[in-house]
């Protein structure tokens, strides 16, 4: 890596320099040495993986051609709304999804996969992740995690871990925060009307958790009277080094936001806000779009790009910025430059792993946006089959399906080849199967509409399974509980028993067929402010090696909790009352028996005849126990 003493004034100006190129790359970097190059869908050609690698790699080439340091070369590529590398890419939600989602582990793996990517093509840098607190303004709306000033820091972190891993630099942006803001910087100068100690407790707190991990801090172009009443962020040595550099203790690079916006551009010239950002603080001047000062809008040429800098260069010679300040945010420059690794494999692009984990994030962020789903056609593919009632998070191999079955045929009869038809003689129907499917006779009534035999039937014909003749009936044929142990050493209830019995993977995956079904009707009928801890505890145990087995088993044991005659004292016990009733927990299975078994208890105390009701706990218990 080249050193600071090797560089001349204007090389060292132009480091700190990160602008758009479109067509002109070779002045750009020939004559204004520039540092870093922000890419864009509409100055350069994006629509191709290979495309992008191919401009990345000329790029660097015009470097080293030209005998300069390598290039920051950055996107912002935060998901869902904002992702400029798109075809060919993975496409991912967004931070507004992440955060509904609430694991901080899946902002890690977004990160990590989207870092990966990026790398594969010779992007280096992520302008990613928004830290802004969402304070209920439209500005930020899904770019942001969210508006719990912890939970943002801790997906922020996430984040920040799965860029770096994956050998990529993050930027946090933009500080000190943009949720409160009264409108958007890129269109008008936004005025938050915050103390510094209203700060330290929101927009800051993801900033001062992550100072010390952060490669990079974007600016805002806000202002905070109650701060700095002239000057707003991007300019305020009040702000970056009064408060991020000494209060927060940040020593990685600052990073403007781009200076052609019309809120950084009510203030002053263009050139005048470069050198007055440069004197707040800033290493790195970002001039990433069109120049909205000028009535035609003309786009940041390399003459402009060249006046700026000669301007700040003059600045420098006239002693109104020390060189020893720019060699200052020239040594952060290139101690970053460090980190710059070789591009990767493009084998990671689009990859399996990668679309299943876009996928399972829009799953569990339910319900996704109308913009969201504009955004990513793997949210729009979530929200199309929760609208055709489609959805199947749960995924299982044959043999899971298997061992799932047998597990689940142990519970309900022991593993007994004889009690696969089955009538208790306390029940008006007979149960069927390794789940004990009800298989009513024709005129019963009872309050039983789940795991219906007929149901289940039907759904193994449509899979293409053969079933017996017999089977295909919708009402039991036989009558009664008499009737029904008089045929039961017939040769058709034999078939019967025989076909249950090879059946039973079958069977299971039936079950999980019933499990996303129920998943979907589960989530849209909890109340709204408890939907994420269903989603979460549903898939926390999902990822846990025998979550599927719990889930089915206890949809099978006591169904959905939807039905409202499934109540004593109003209080329900079935699938969706146990997700509710927990919080999110470092051993998911543990915490579901646990809560199930509290649950199971407190419909034997409400029960109209709990010591008829009690008999059963015992068994309960035991069954509850093999999830453990």
């Amino acid at each position: 890596m080249m050193h600071l003493s090797a560089l001349s004034l204007r090389e060292k100006v132009g480091q700190m320099l990160m602008v758009y190129v479109e067509g002109d790359e070779e002045r750009l970097i020939r004559e204004a040495k520039v540092g870093g190059i922000i890419l864009y869908n509409w100055a350069n050609d994006l629509s191709a993986p290979e495309k992008v690698r191919d401009l990345c790699n000329r790029l660097q080439e015009l470097a080293v051609k030209h005998r300069l340091p390598p290039l920051f070369l950055a996107v912002d590529q935060e998901g869902g709304r904002v992702a400029r590398l798109k075809s060919g890419f993975t496409e991912f939600a967004g931070n507004g999804a992440l955060g509904r989602a609430g694991r901080p582990v899946l902002a890690y793996k977004a990160a990590l996969a989207m870092g990966r990517e990026m790398r594969s093509v010779g992007v280096n840098w992520n302008l990613a992740p928004v830290v802004d607190i969402n304070n209920l303004r439209a500005v930020m709306g899904t770019r942001s995690f969210g508006a719990d000033p912890v939970a943002v820091s801790e997906l922020a972190e996430g984040a920040v871990d799965g860029y770096s891993d994956a050998g990529e630099i993050a930027c946090l942006k933009h500080f000190p925060g943009l949720g409160d803001a009264d409108a958007d910087s890129h269109e008008a100068l936004p005025v938050v009307s915050k103390s510094e100690e209203e700060l330290e407790k929101c927009e800051l707190v993801p900033y001062r958790r992550l100072a010390a991990k952060a490669d990079a801090i974007m600016t805002a172009h806000v202002l905070l009277p109650k701060i700095d009443p002239d000057n707003p962020a991007t300019v305020s040595e009040r702000i970056l080094q009064g408060i991020l550099r000494t209060k927060l203790g940040f020593r990685g690079v600052i990073i403007s936001d781009s200076i052609v916006m019309k809120g950084i551009l009510a203030v002053d010239k263009i050139e005048e806000v470069a050198v007055r950002a440069i004197e707040a603080g800033c290493d790195i001047i970002l001039i990433g779009g069109r120049d909205l000062q000028h009535k035609t809008a003309s786009e940041v040429h390399c003459e402009e790009v060249m006046r700026i800098q000669n301007y700040v260069l003059a600045a420098v010679e006239s002693g109104r910025i020390s060189e020893a300040r720019i060699d200052a945010s020239v040594e952060r420059i290139l101690a970053l430059k460090q980190k710059i690794r070789k591009e990767a494999g493009m084998n990671v692009l689009q990859c399996r792993a990668h679309a299943e984990l876009s996928r399972e994030i829009a799953l569990r962020a339910f319900p996704l946006s109308e913009e969201e789903c504009g955004y990513s056609s793997f949210a729009k593919g979530v929200m199309d089959e929760w609208r055709e009632e489609k959805q199947q998070p749960v995924v299982l191999s044959e043999e899971e399906c298997r061992r799932i079955g047998e597990r689940i045929w142990k519970n309900e009869t022991g593993g007994r080849e004889d009690l696969l038809t089955f009538w208790n003689e306390k029940e008006g129907f007979p149960s069927m199967g390794i789940g004990h499917f009800i298989w009513p006779p024709k005129g019963y009534v009872g309050p039983f509409s789940e795991g219906r035999f007929h149901h289940m039937i039907a759904w193994m014909q449509e899979e293409g399974n053969a079933v017996p003749e017999i089977a295909k009936e919708r009402y039991c044929p036989w009558s009664d509980r008499s009737a029904f142990y008089d045929a039961f050493a017939s040769k058709e209830m034999e078939e019967l028993r025989k076909f249950l019995k090879n059946s039973a993977g079958v069977q299971a995956r039936y079950m999980a067929h019933r499990l996303n079904a129920a998943y979907r009707d589960m989530v849209l009928a909890a109340p709204e402010q408890e939907r994420r801890r269903l989603i979460g505890n549903f898939f926390d145990l999902l990822a846990e090696p025998q979550g599927a087995y719990i889930l089915i088993d206890y949809l099978n044991f006591k169904h959905e909790g939807l039905n409202p005659l499934e109540r004593y004292h109003g209080k329900g016990w079935g699938l969706m009352q146990v997700l509710l009733s927990f919080e999110r927990a470092e051993k998911p299975a543990t915490a579901f028996a646990q809560a199930a078994e509290c649950i199971l208890e407190e419909r034997v105390r409400n029960a109209p005849q709990p010591e008829i009701e009690g008999r059963f706990l015992a068994g309960w218990k035991k069954r509850l126990a093999t999830y453990r």
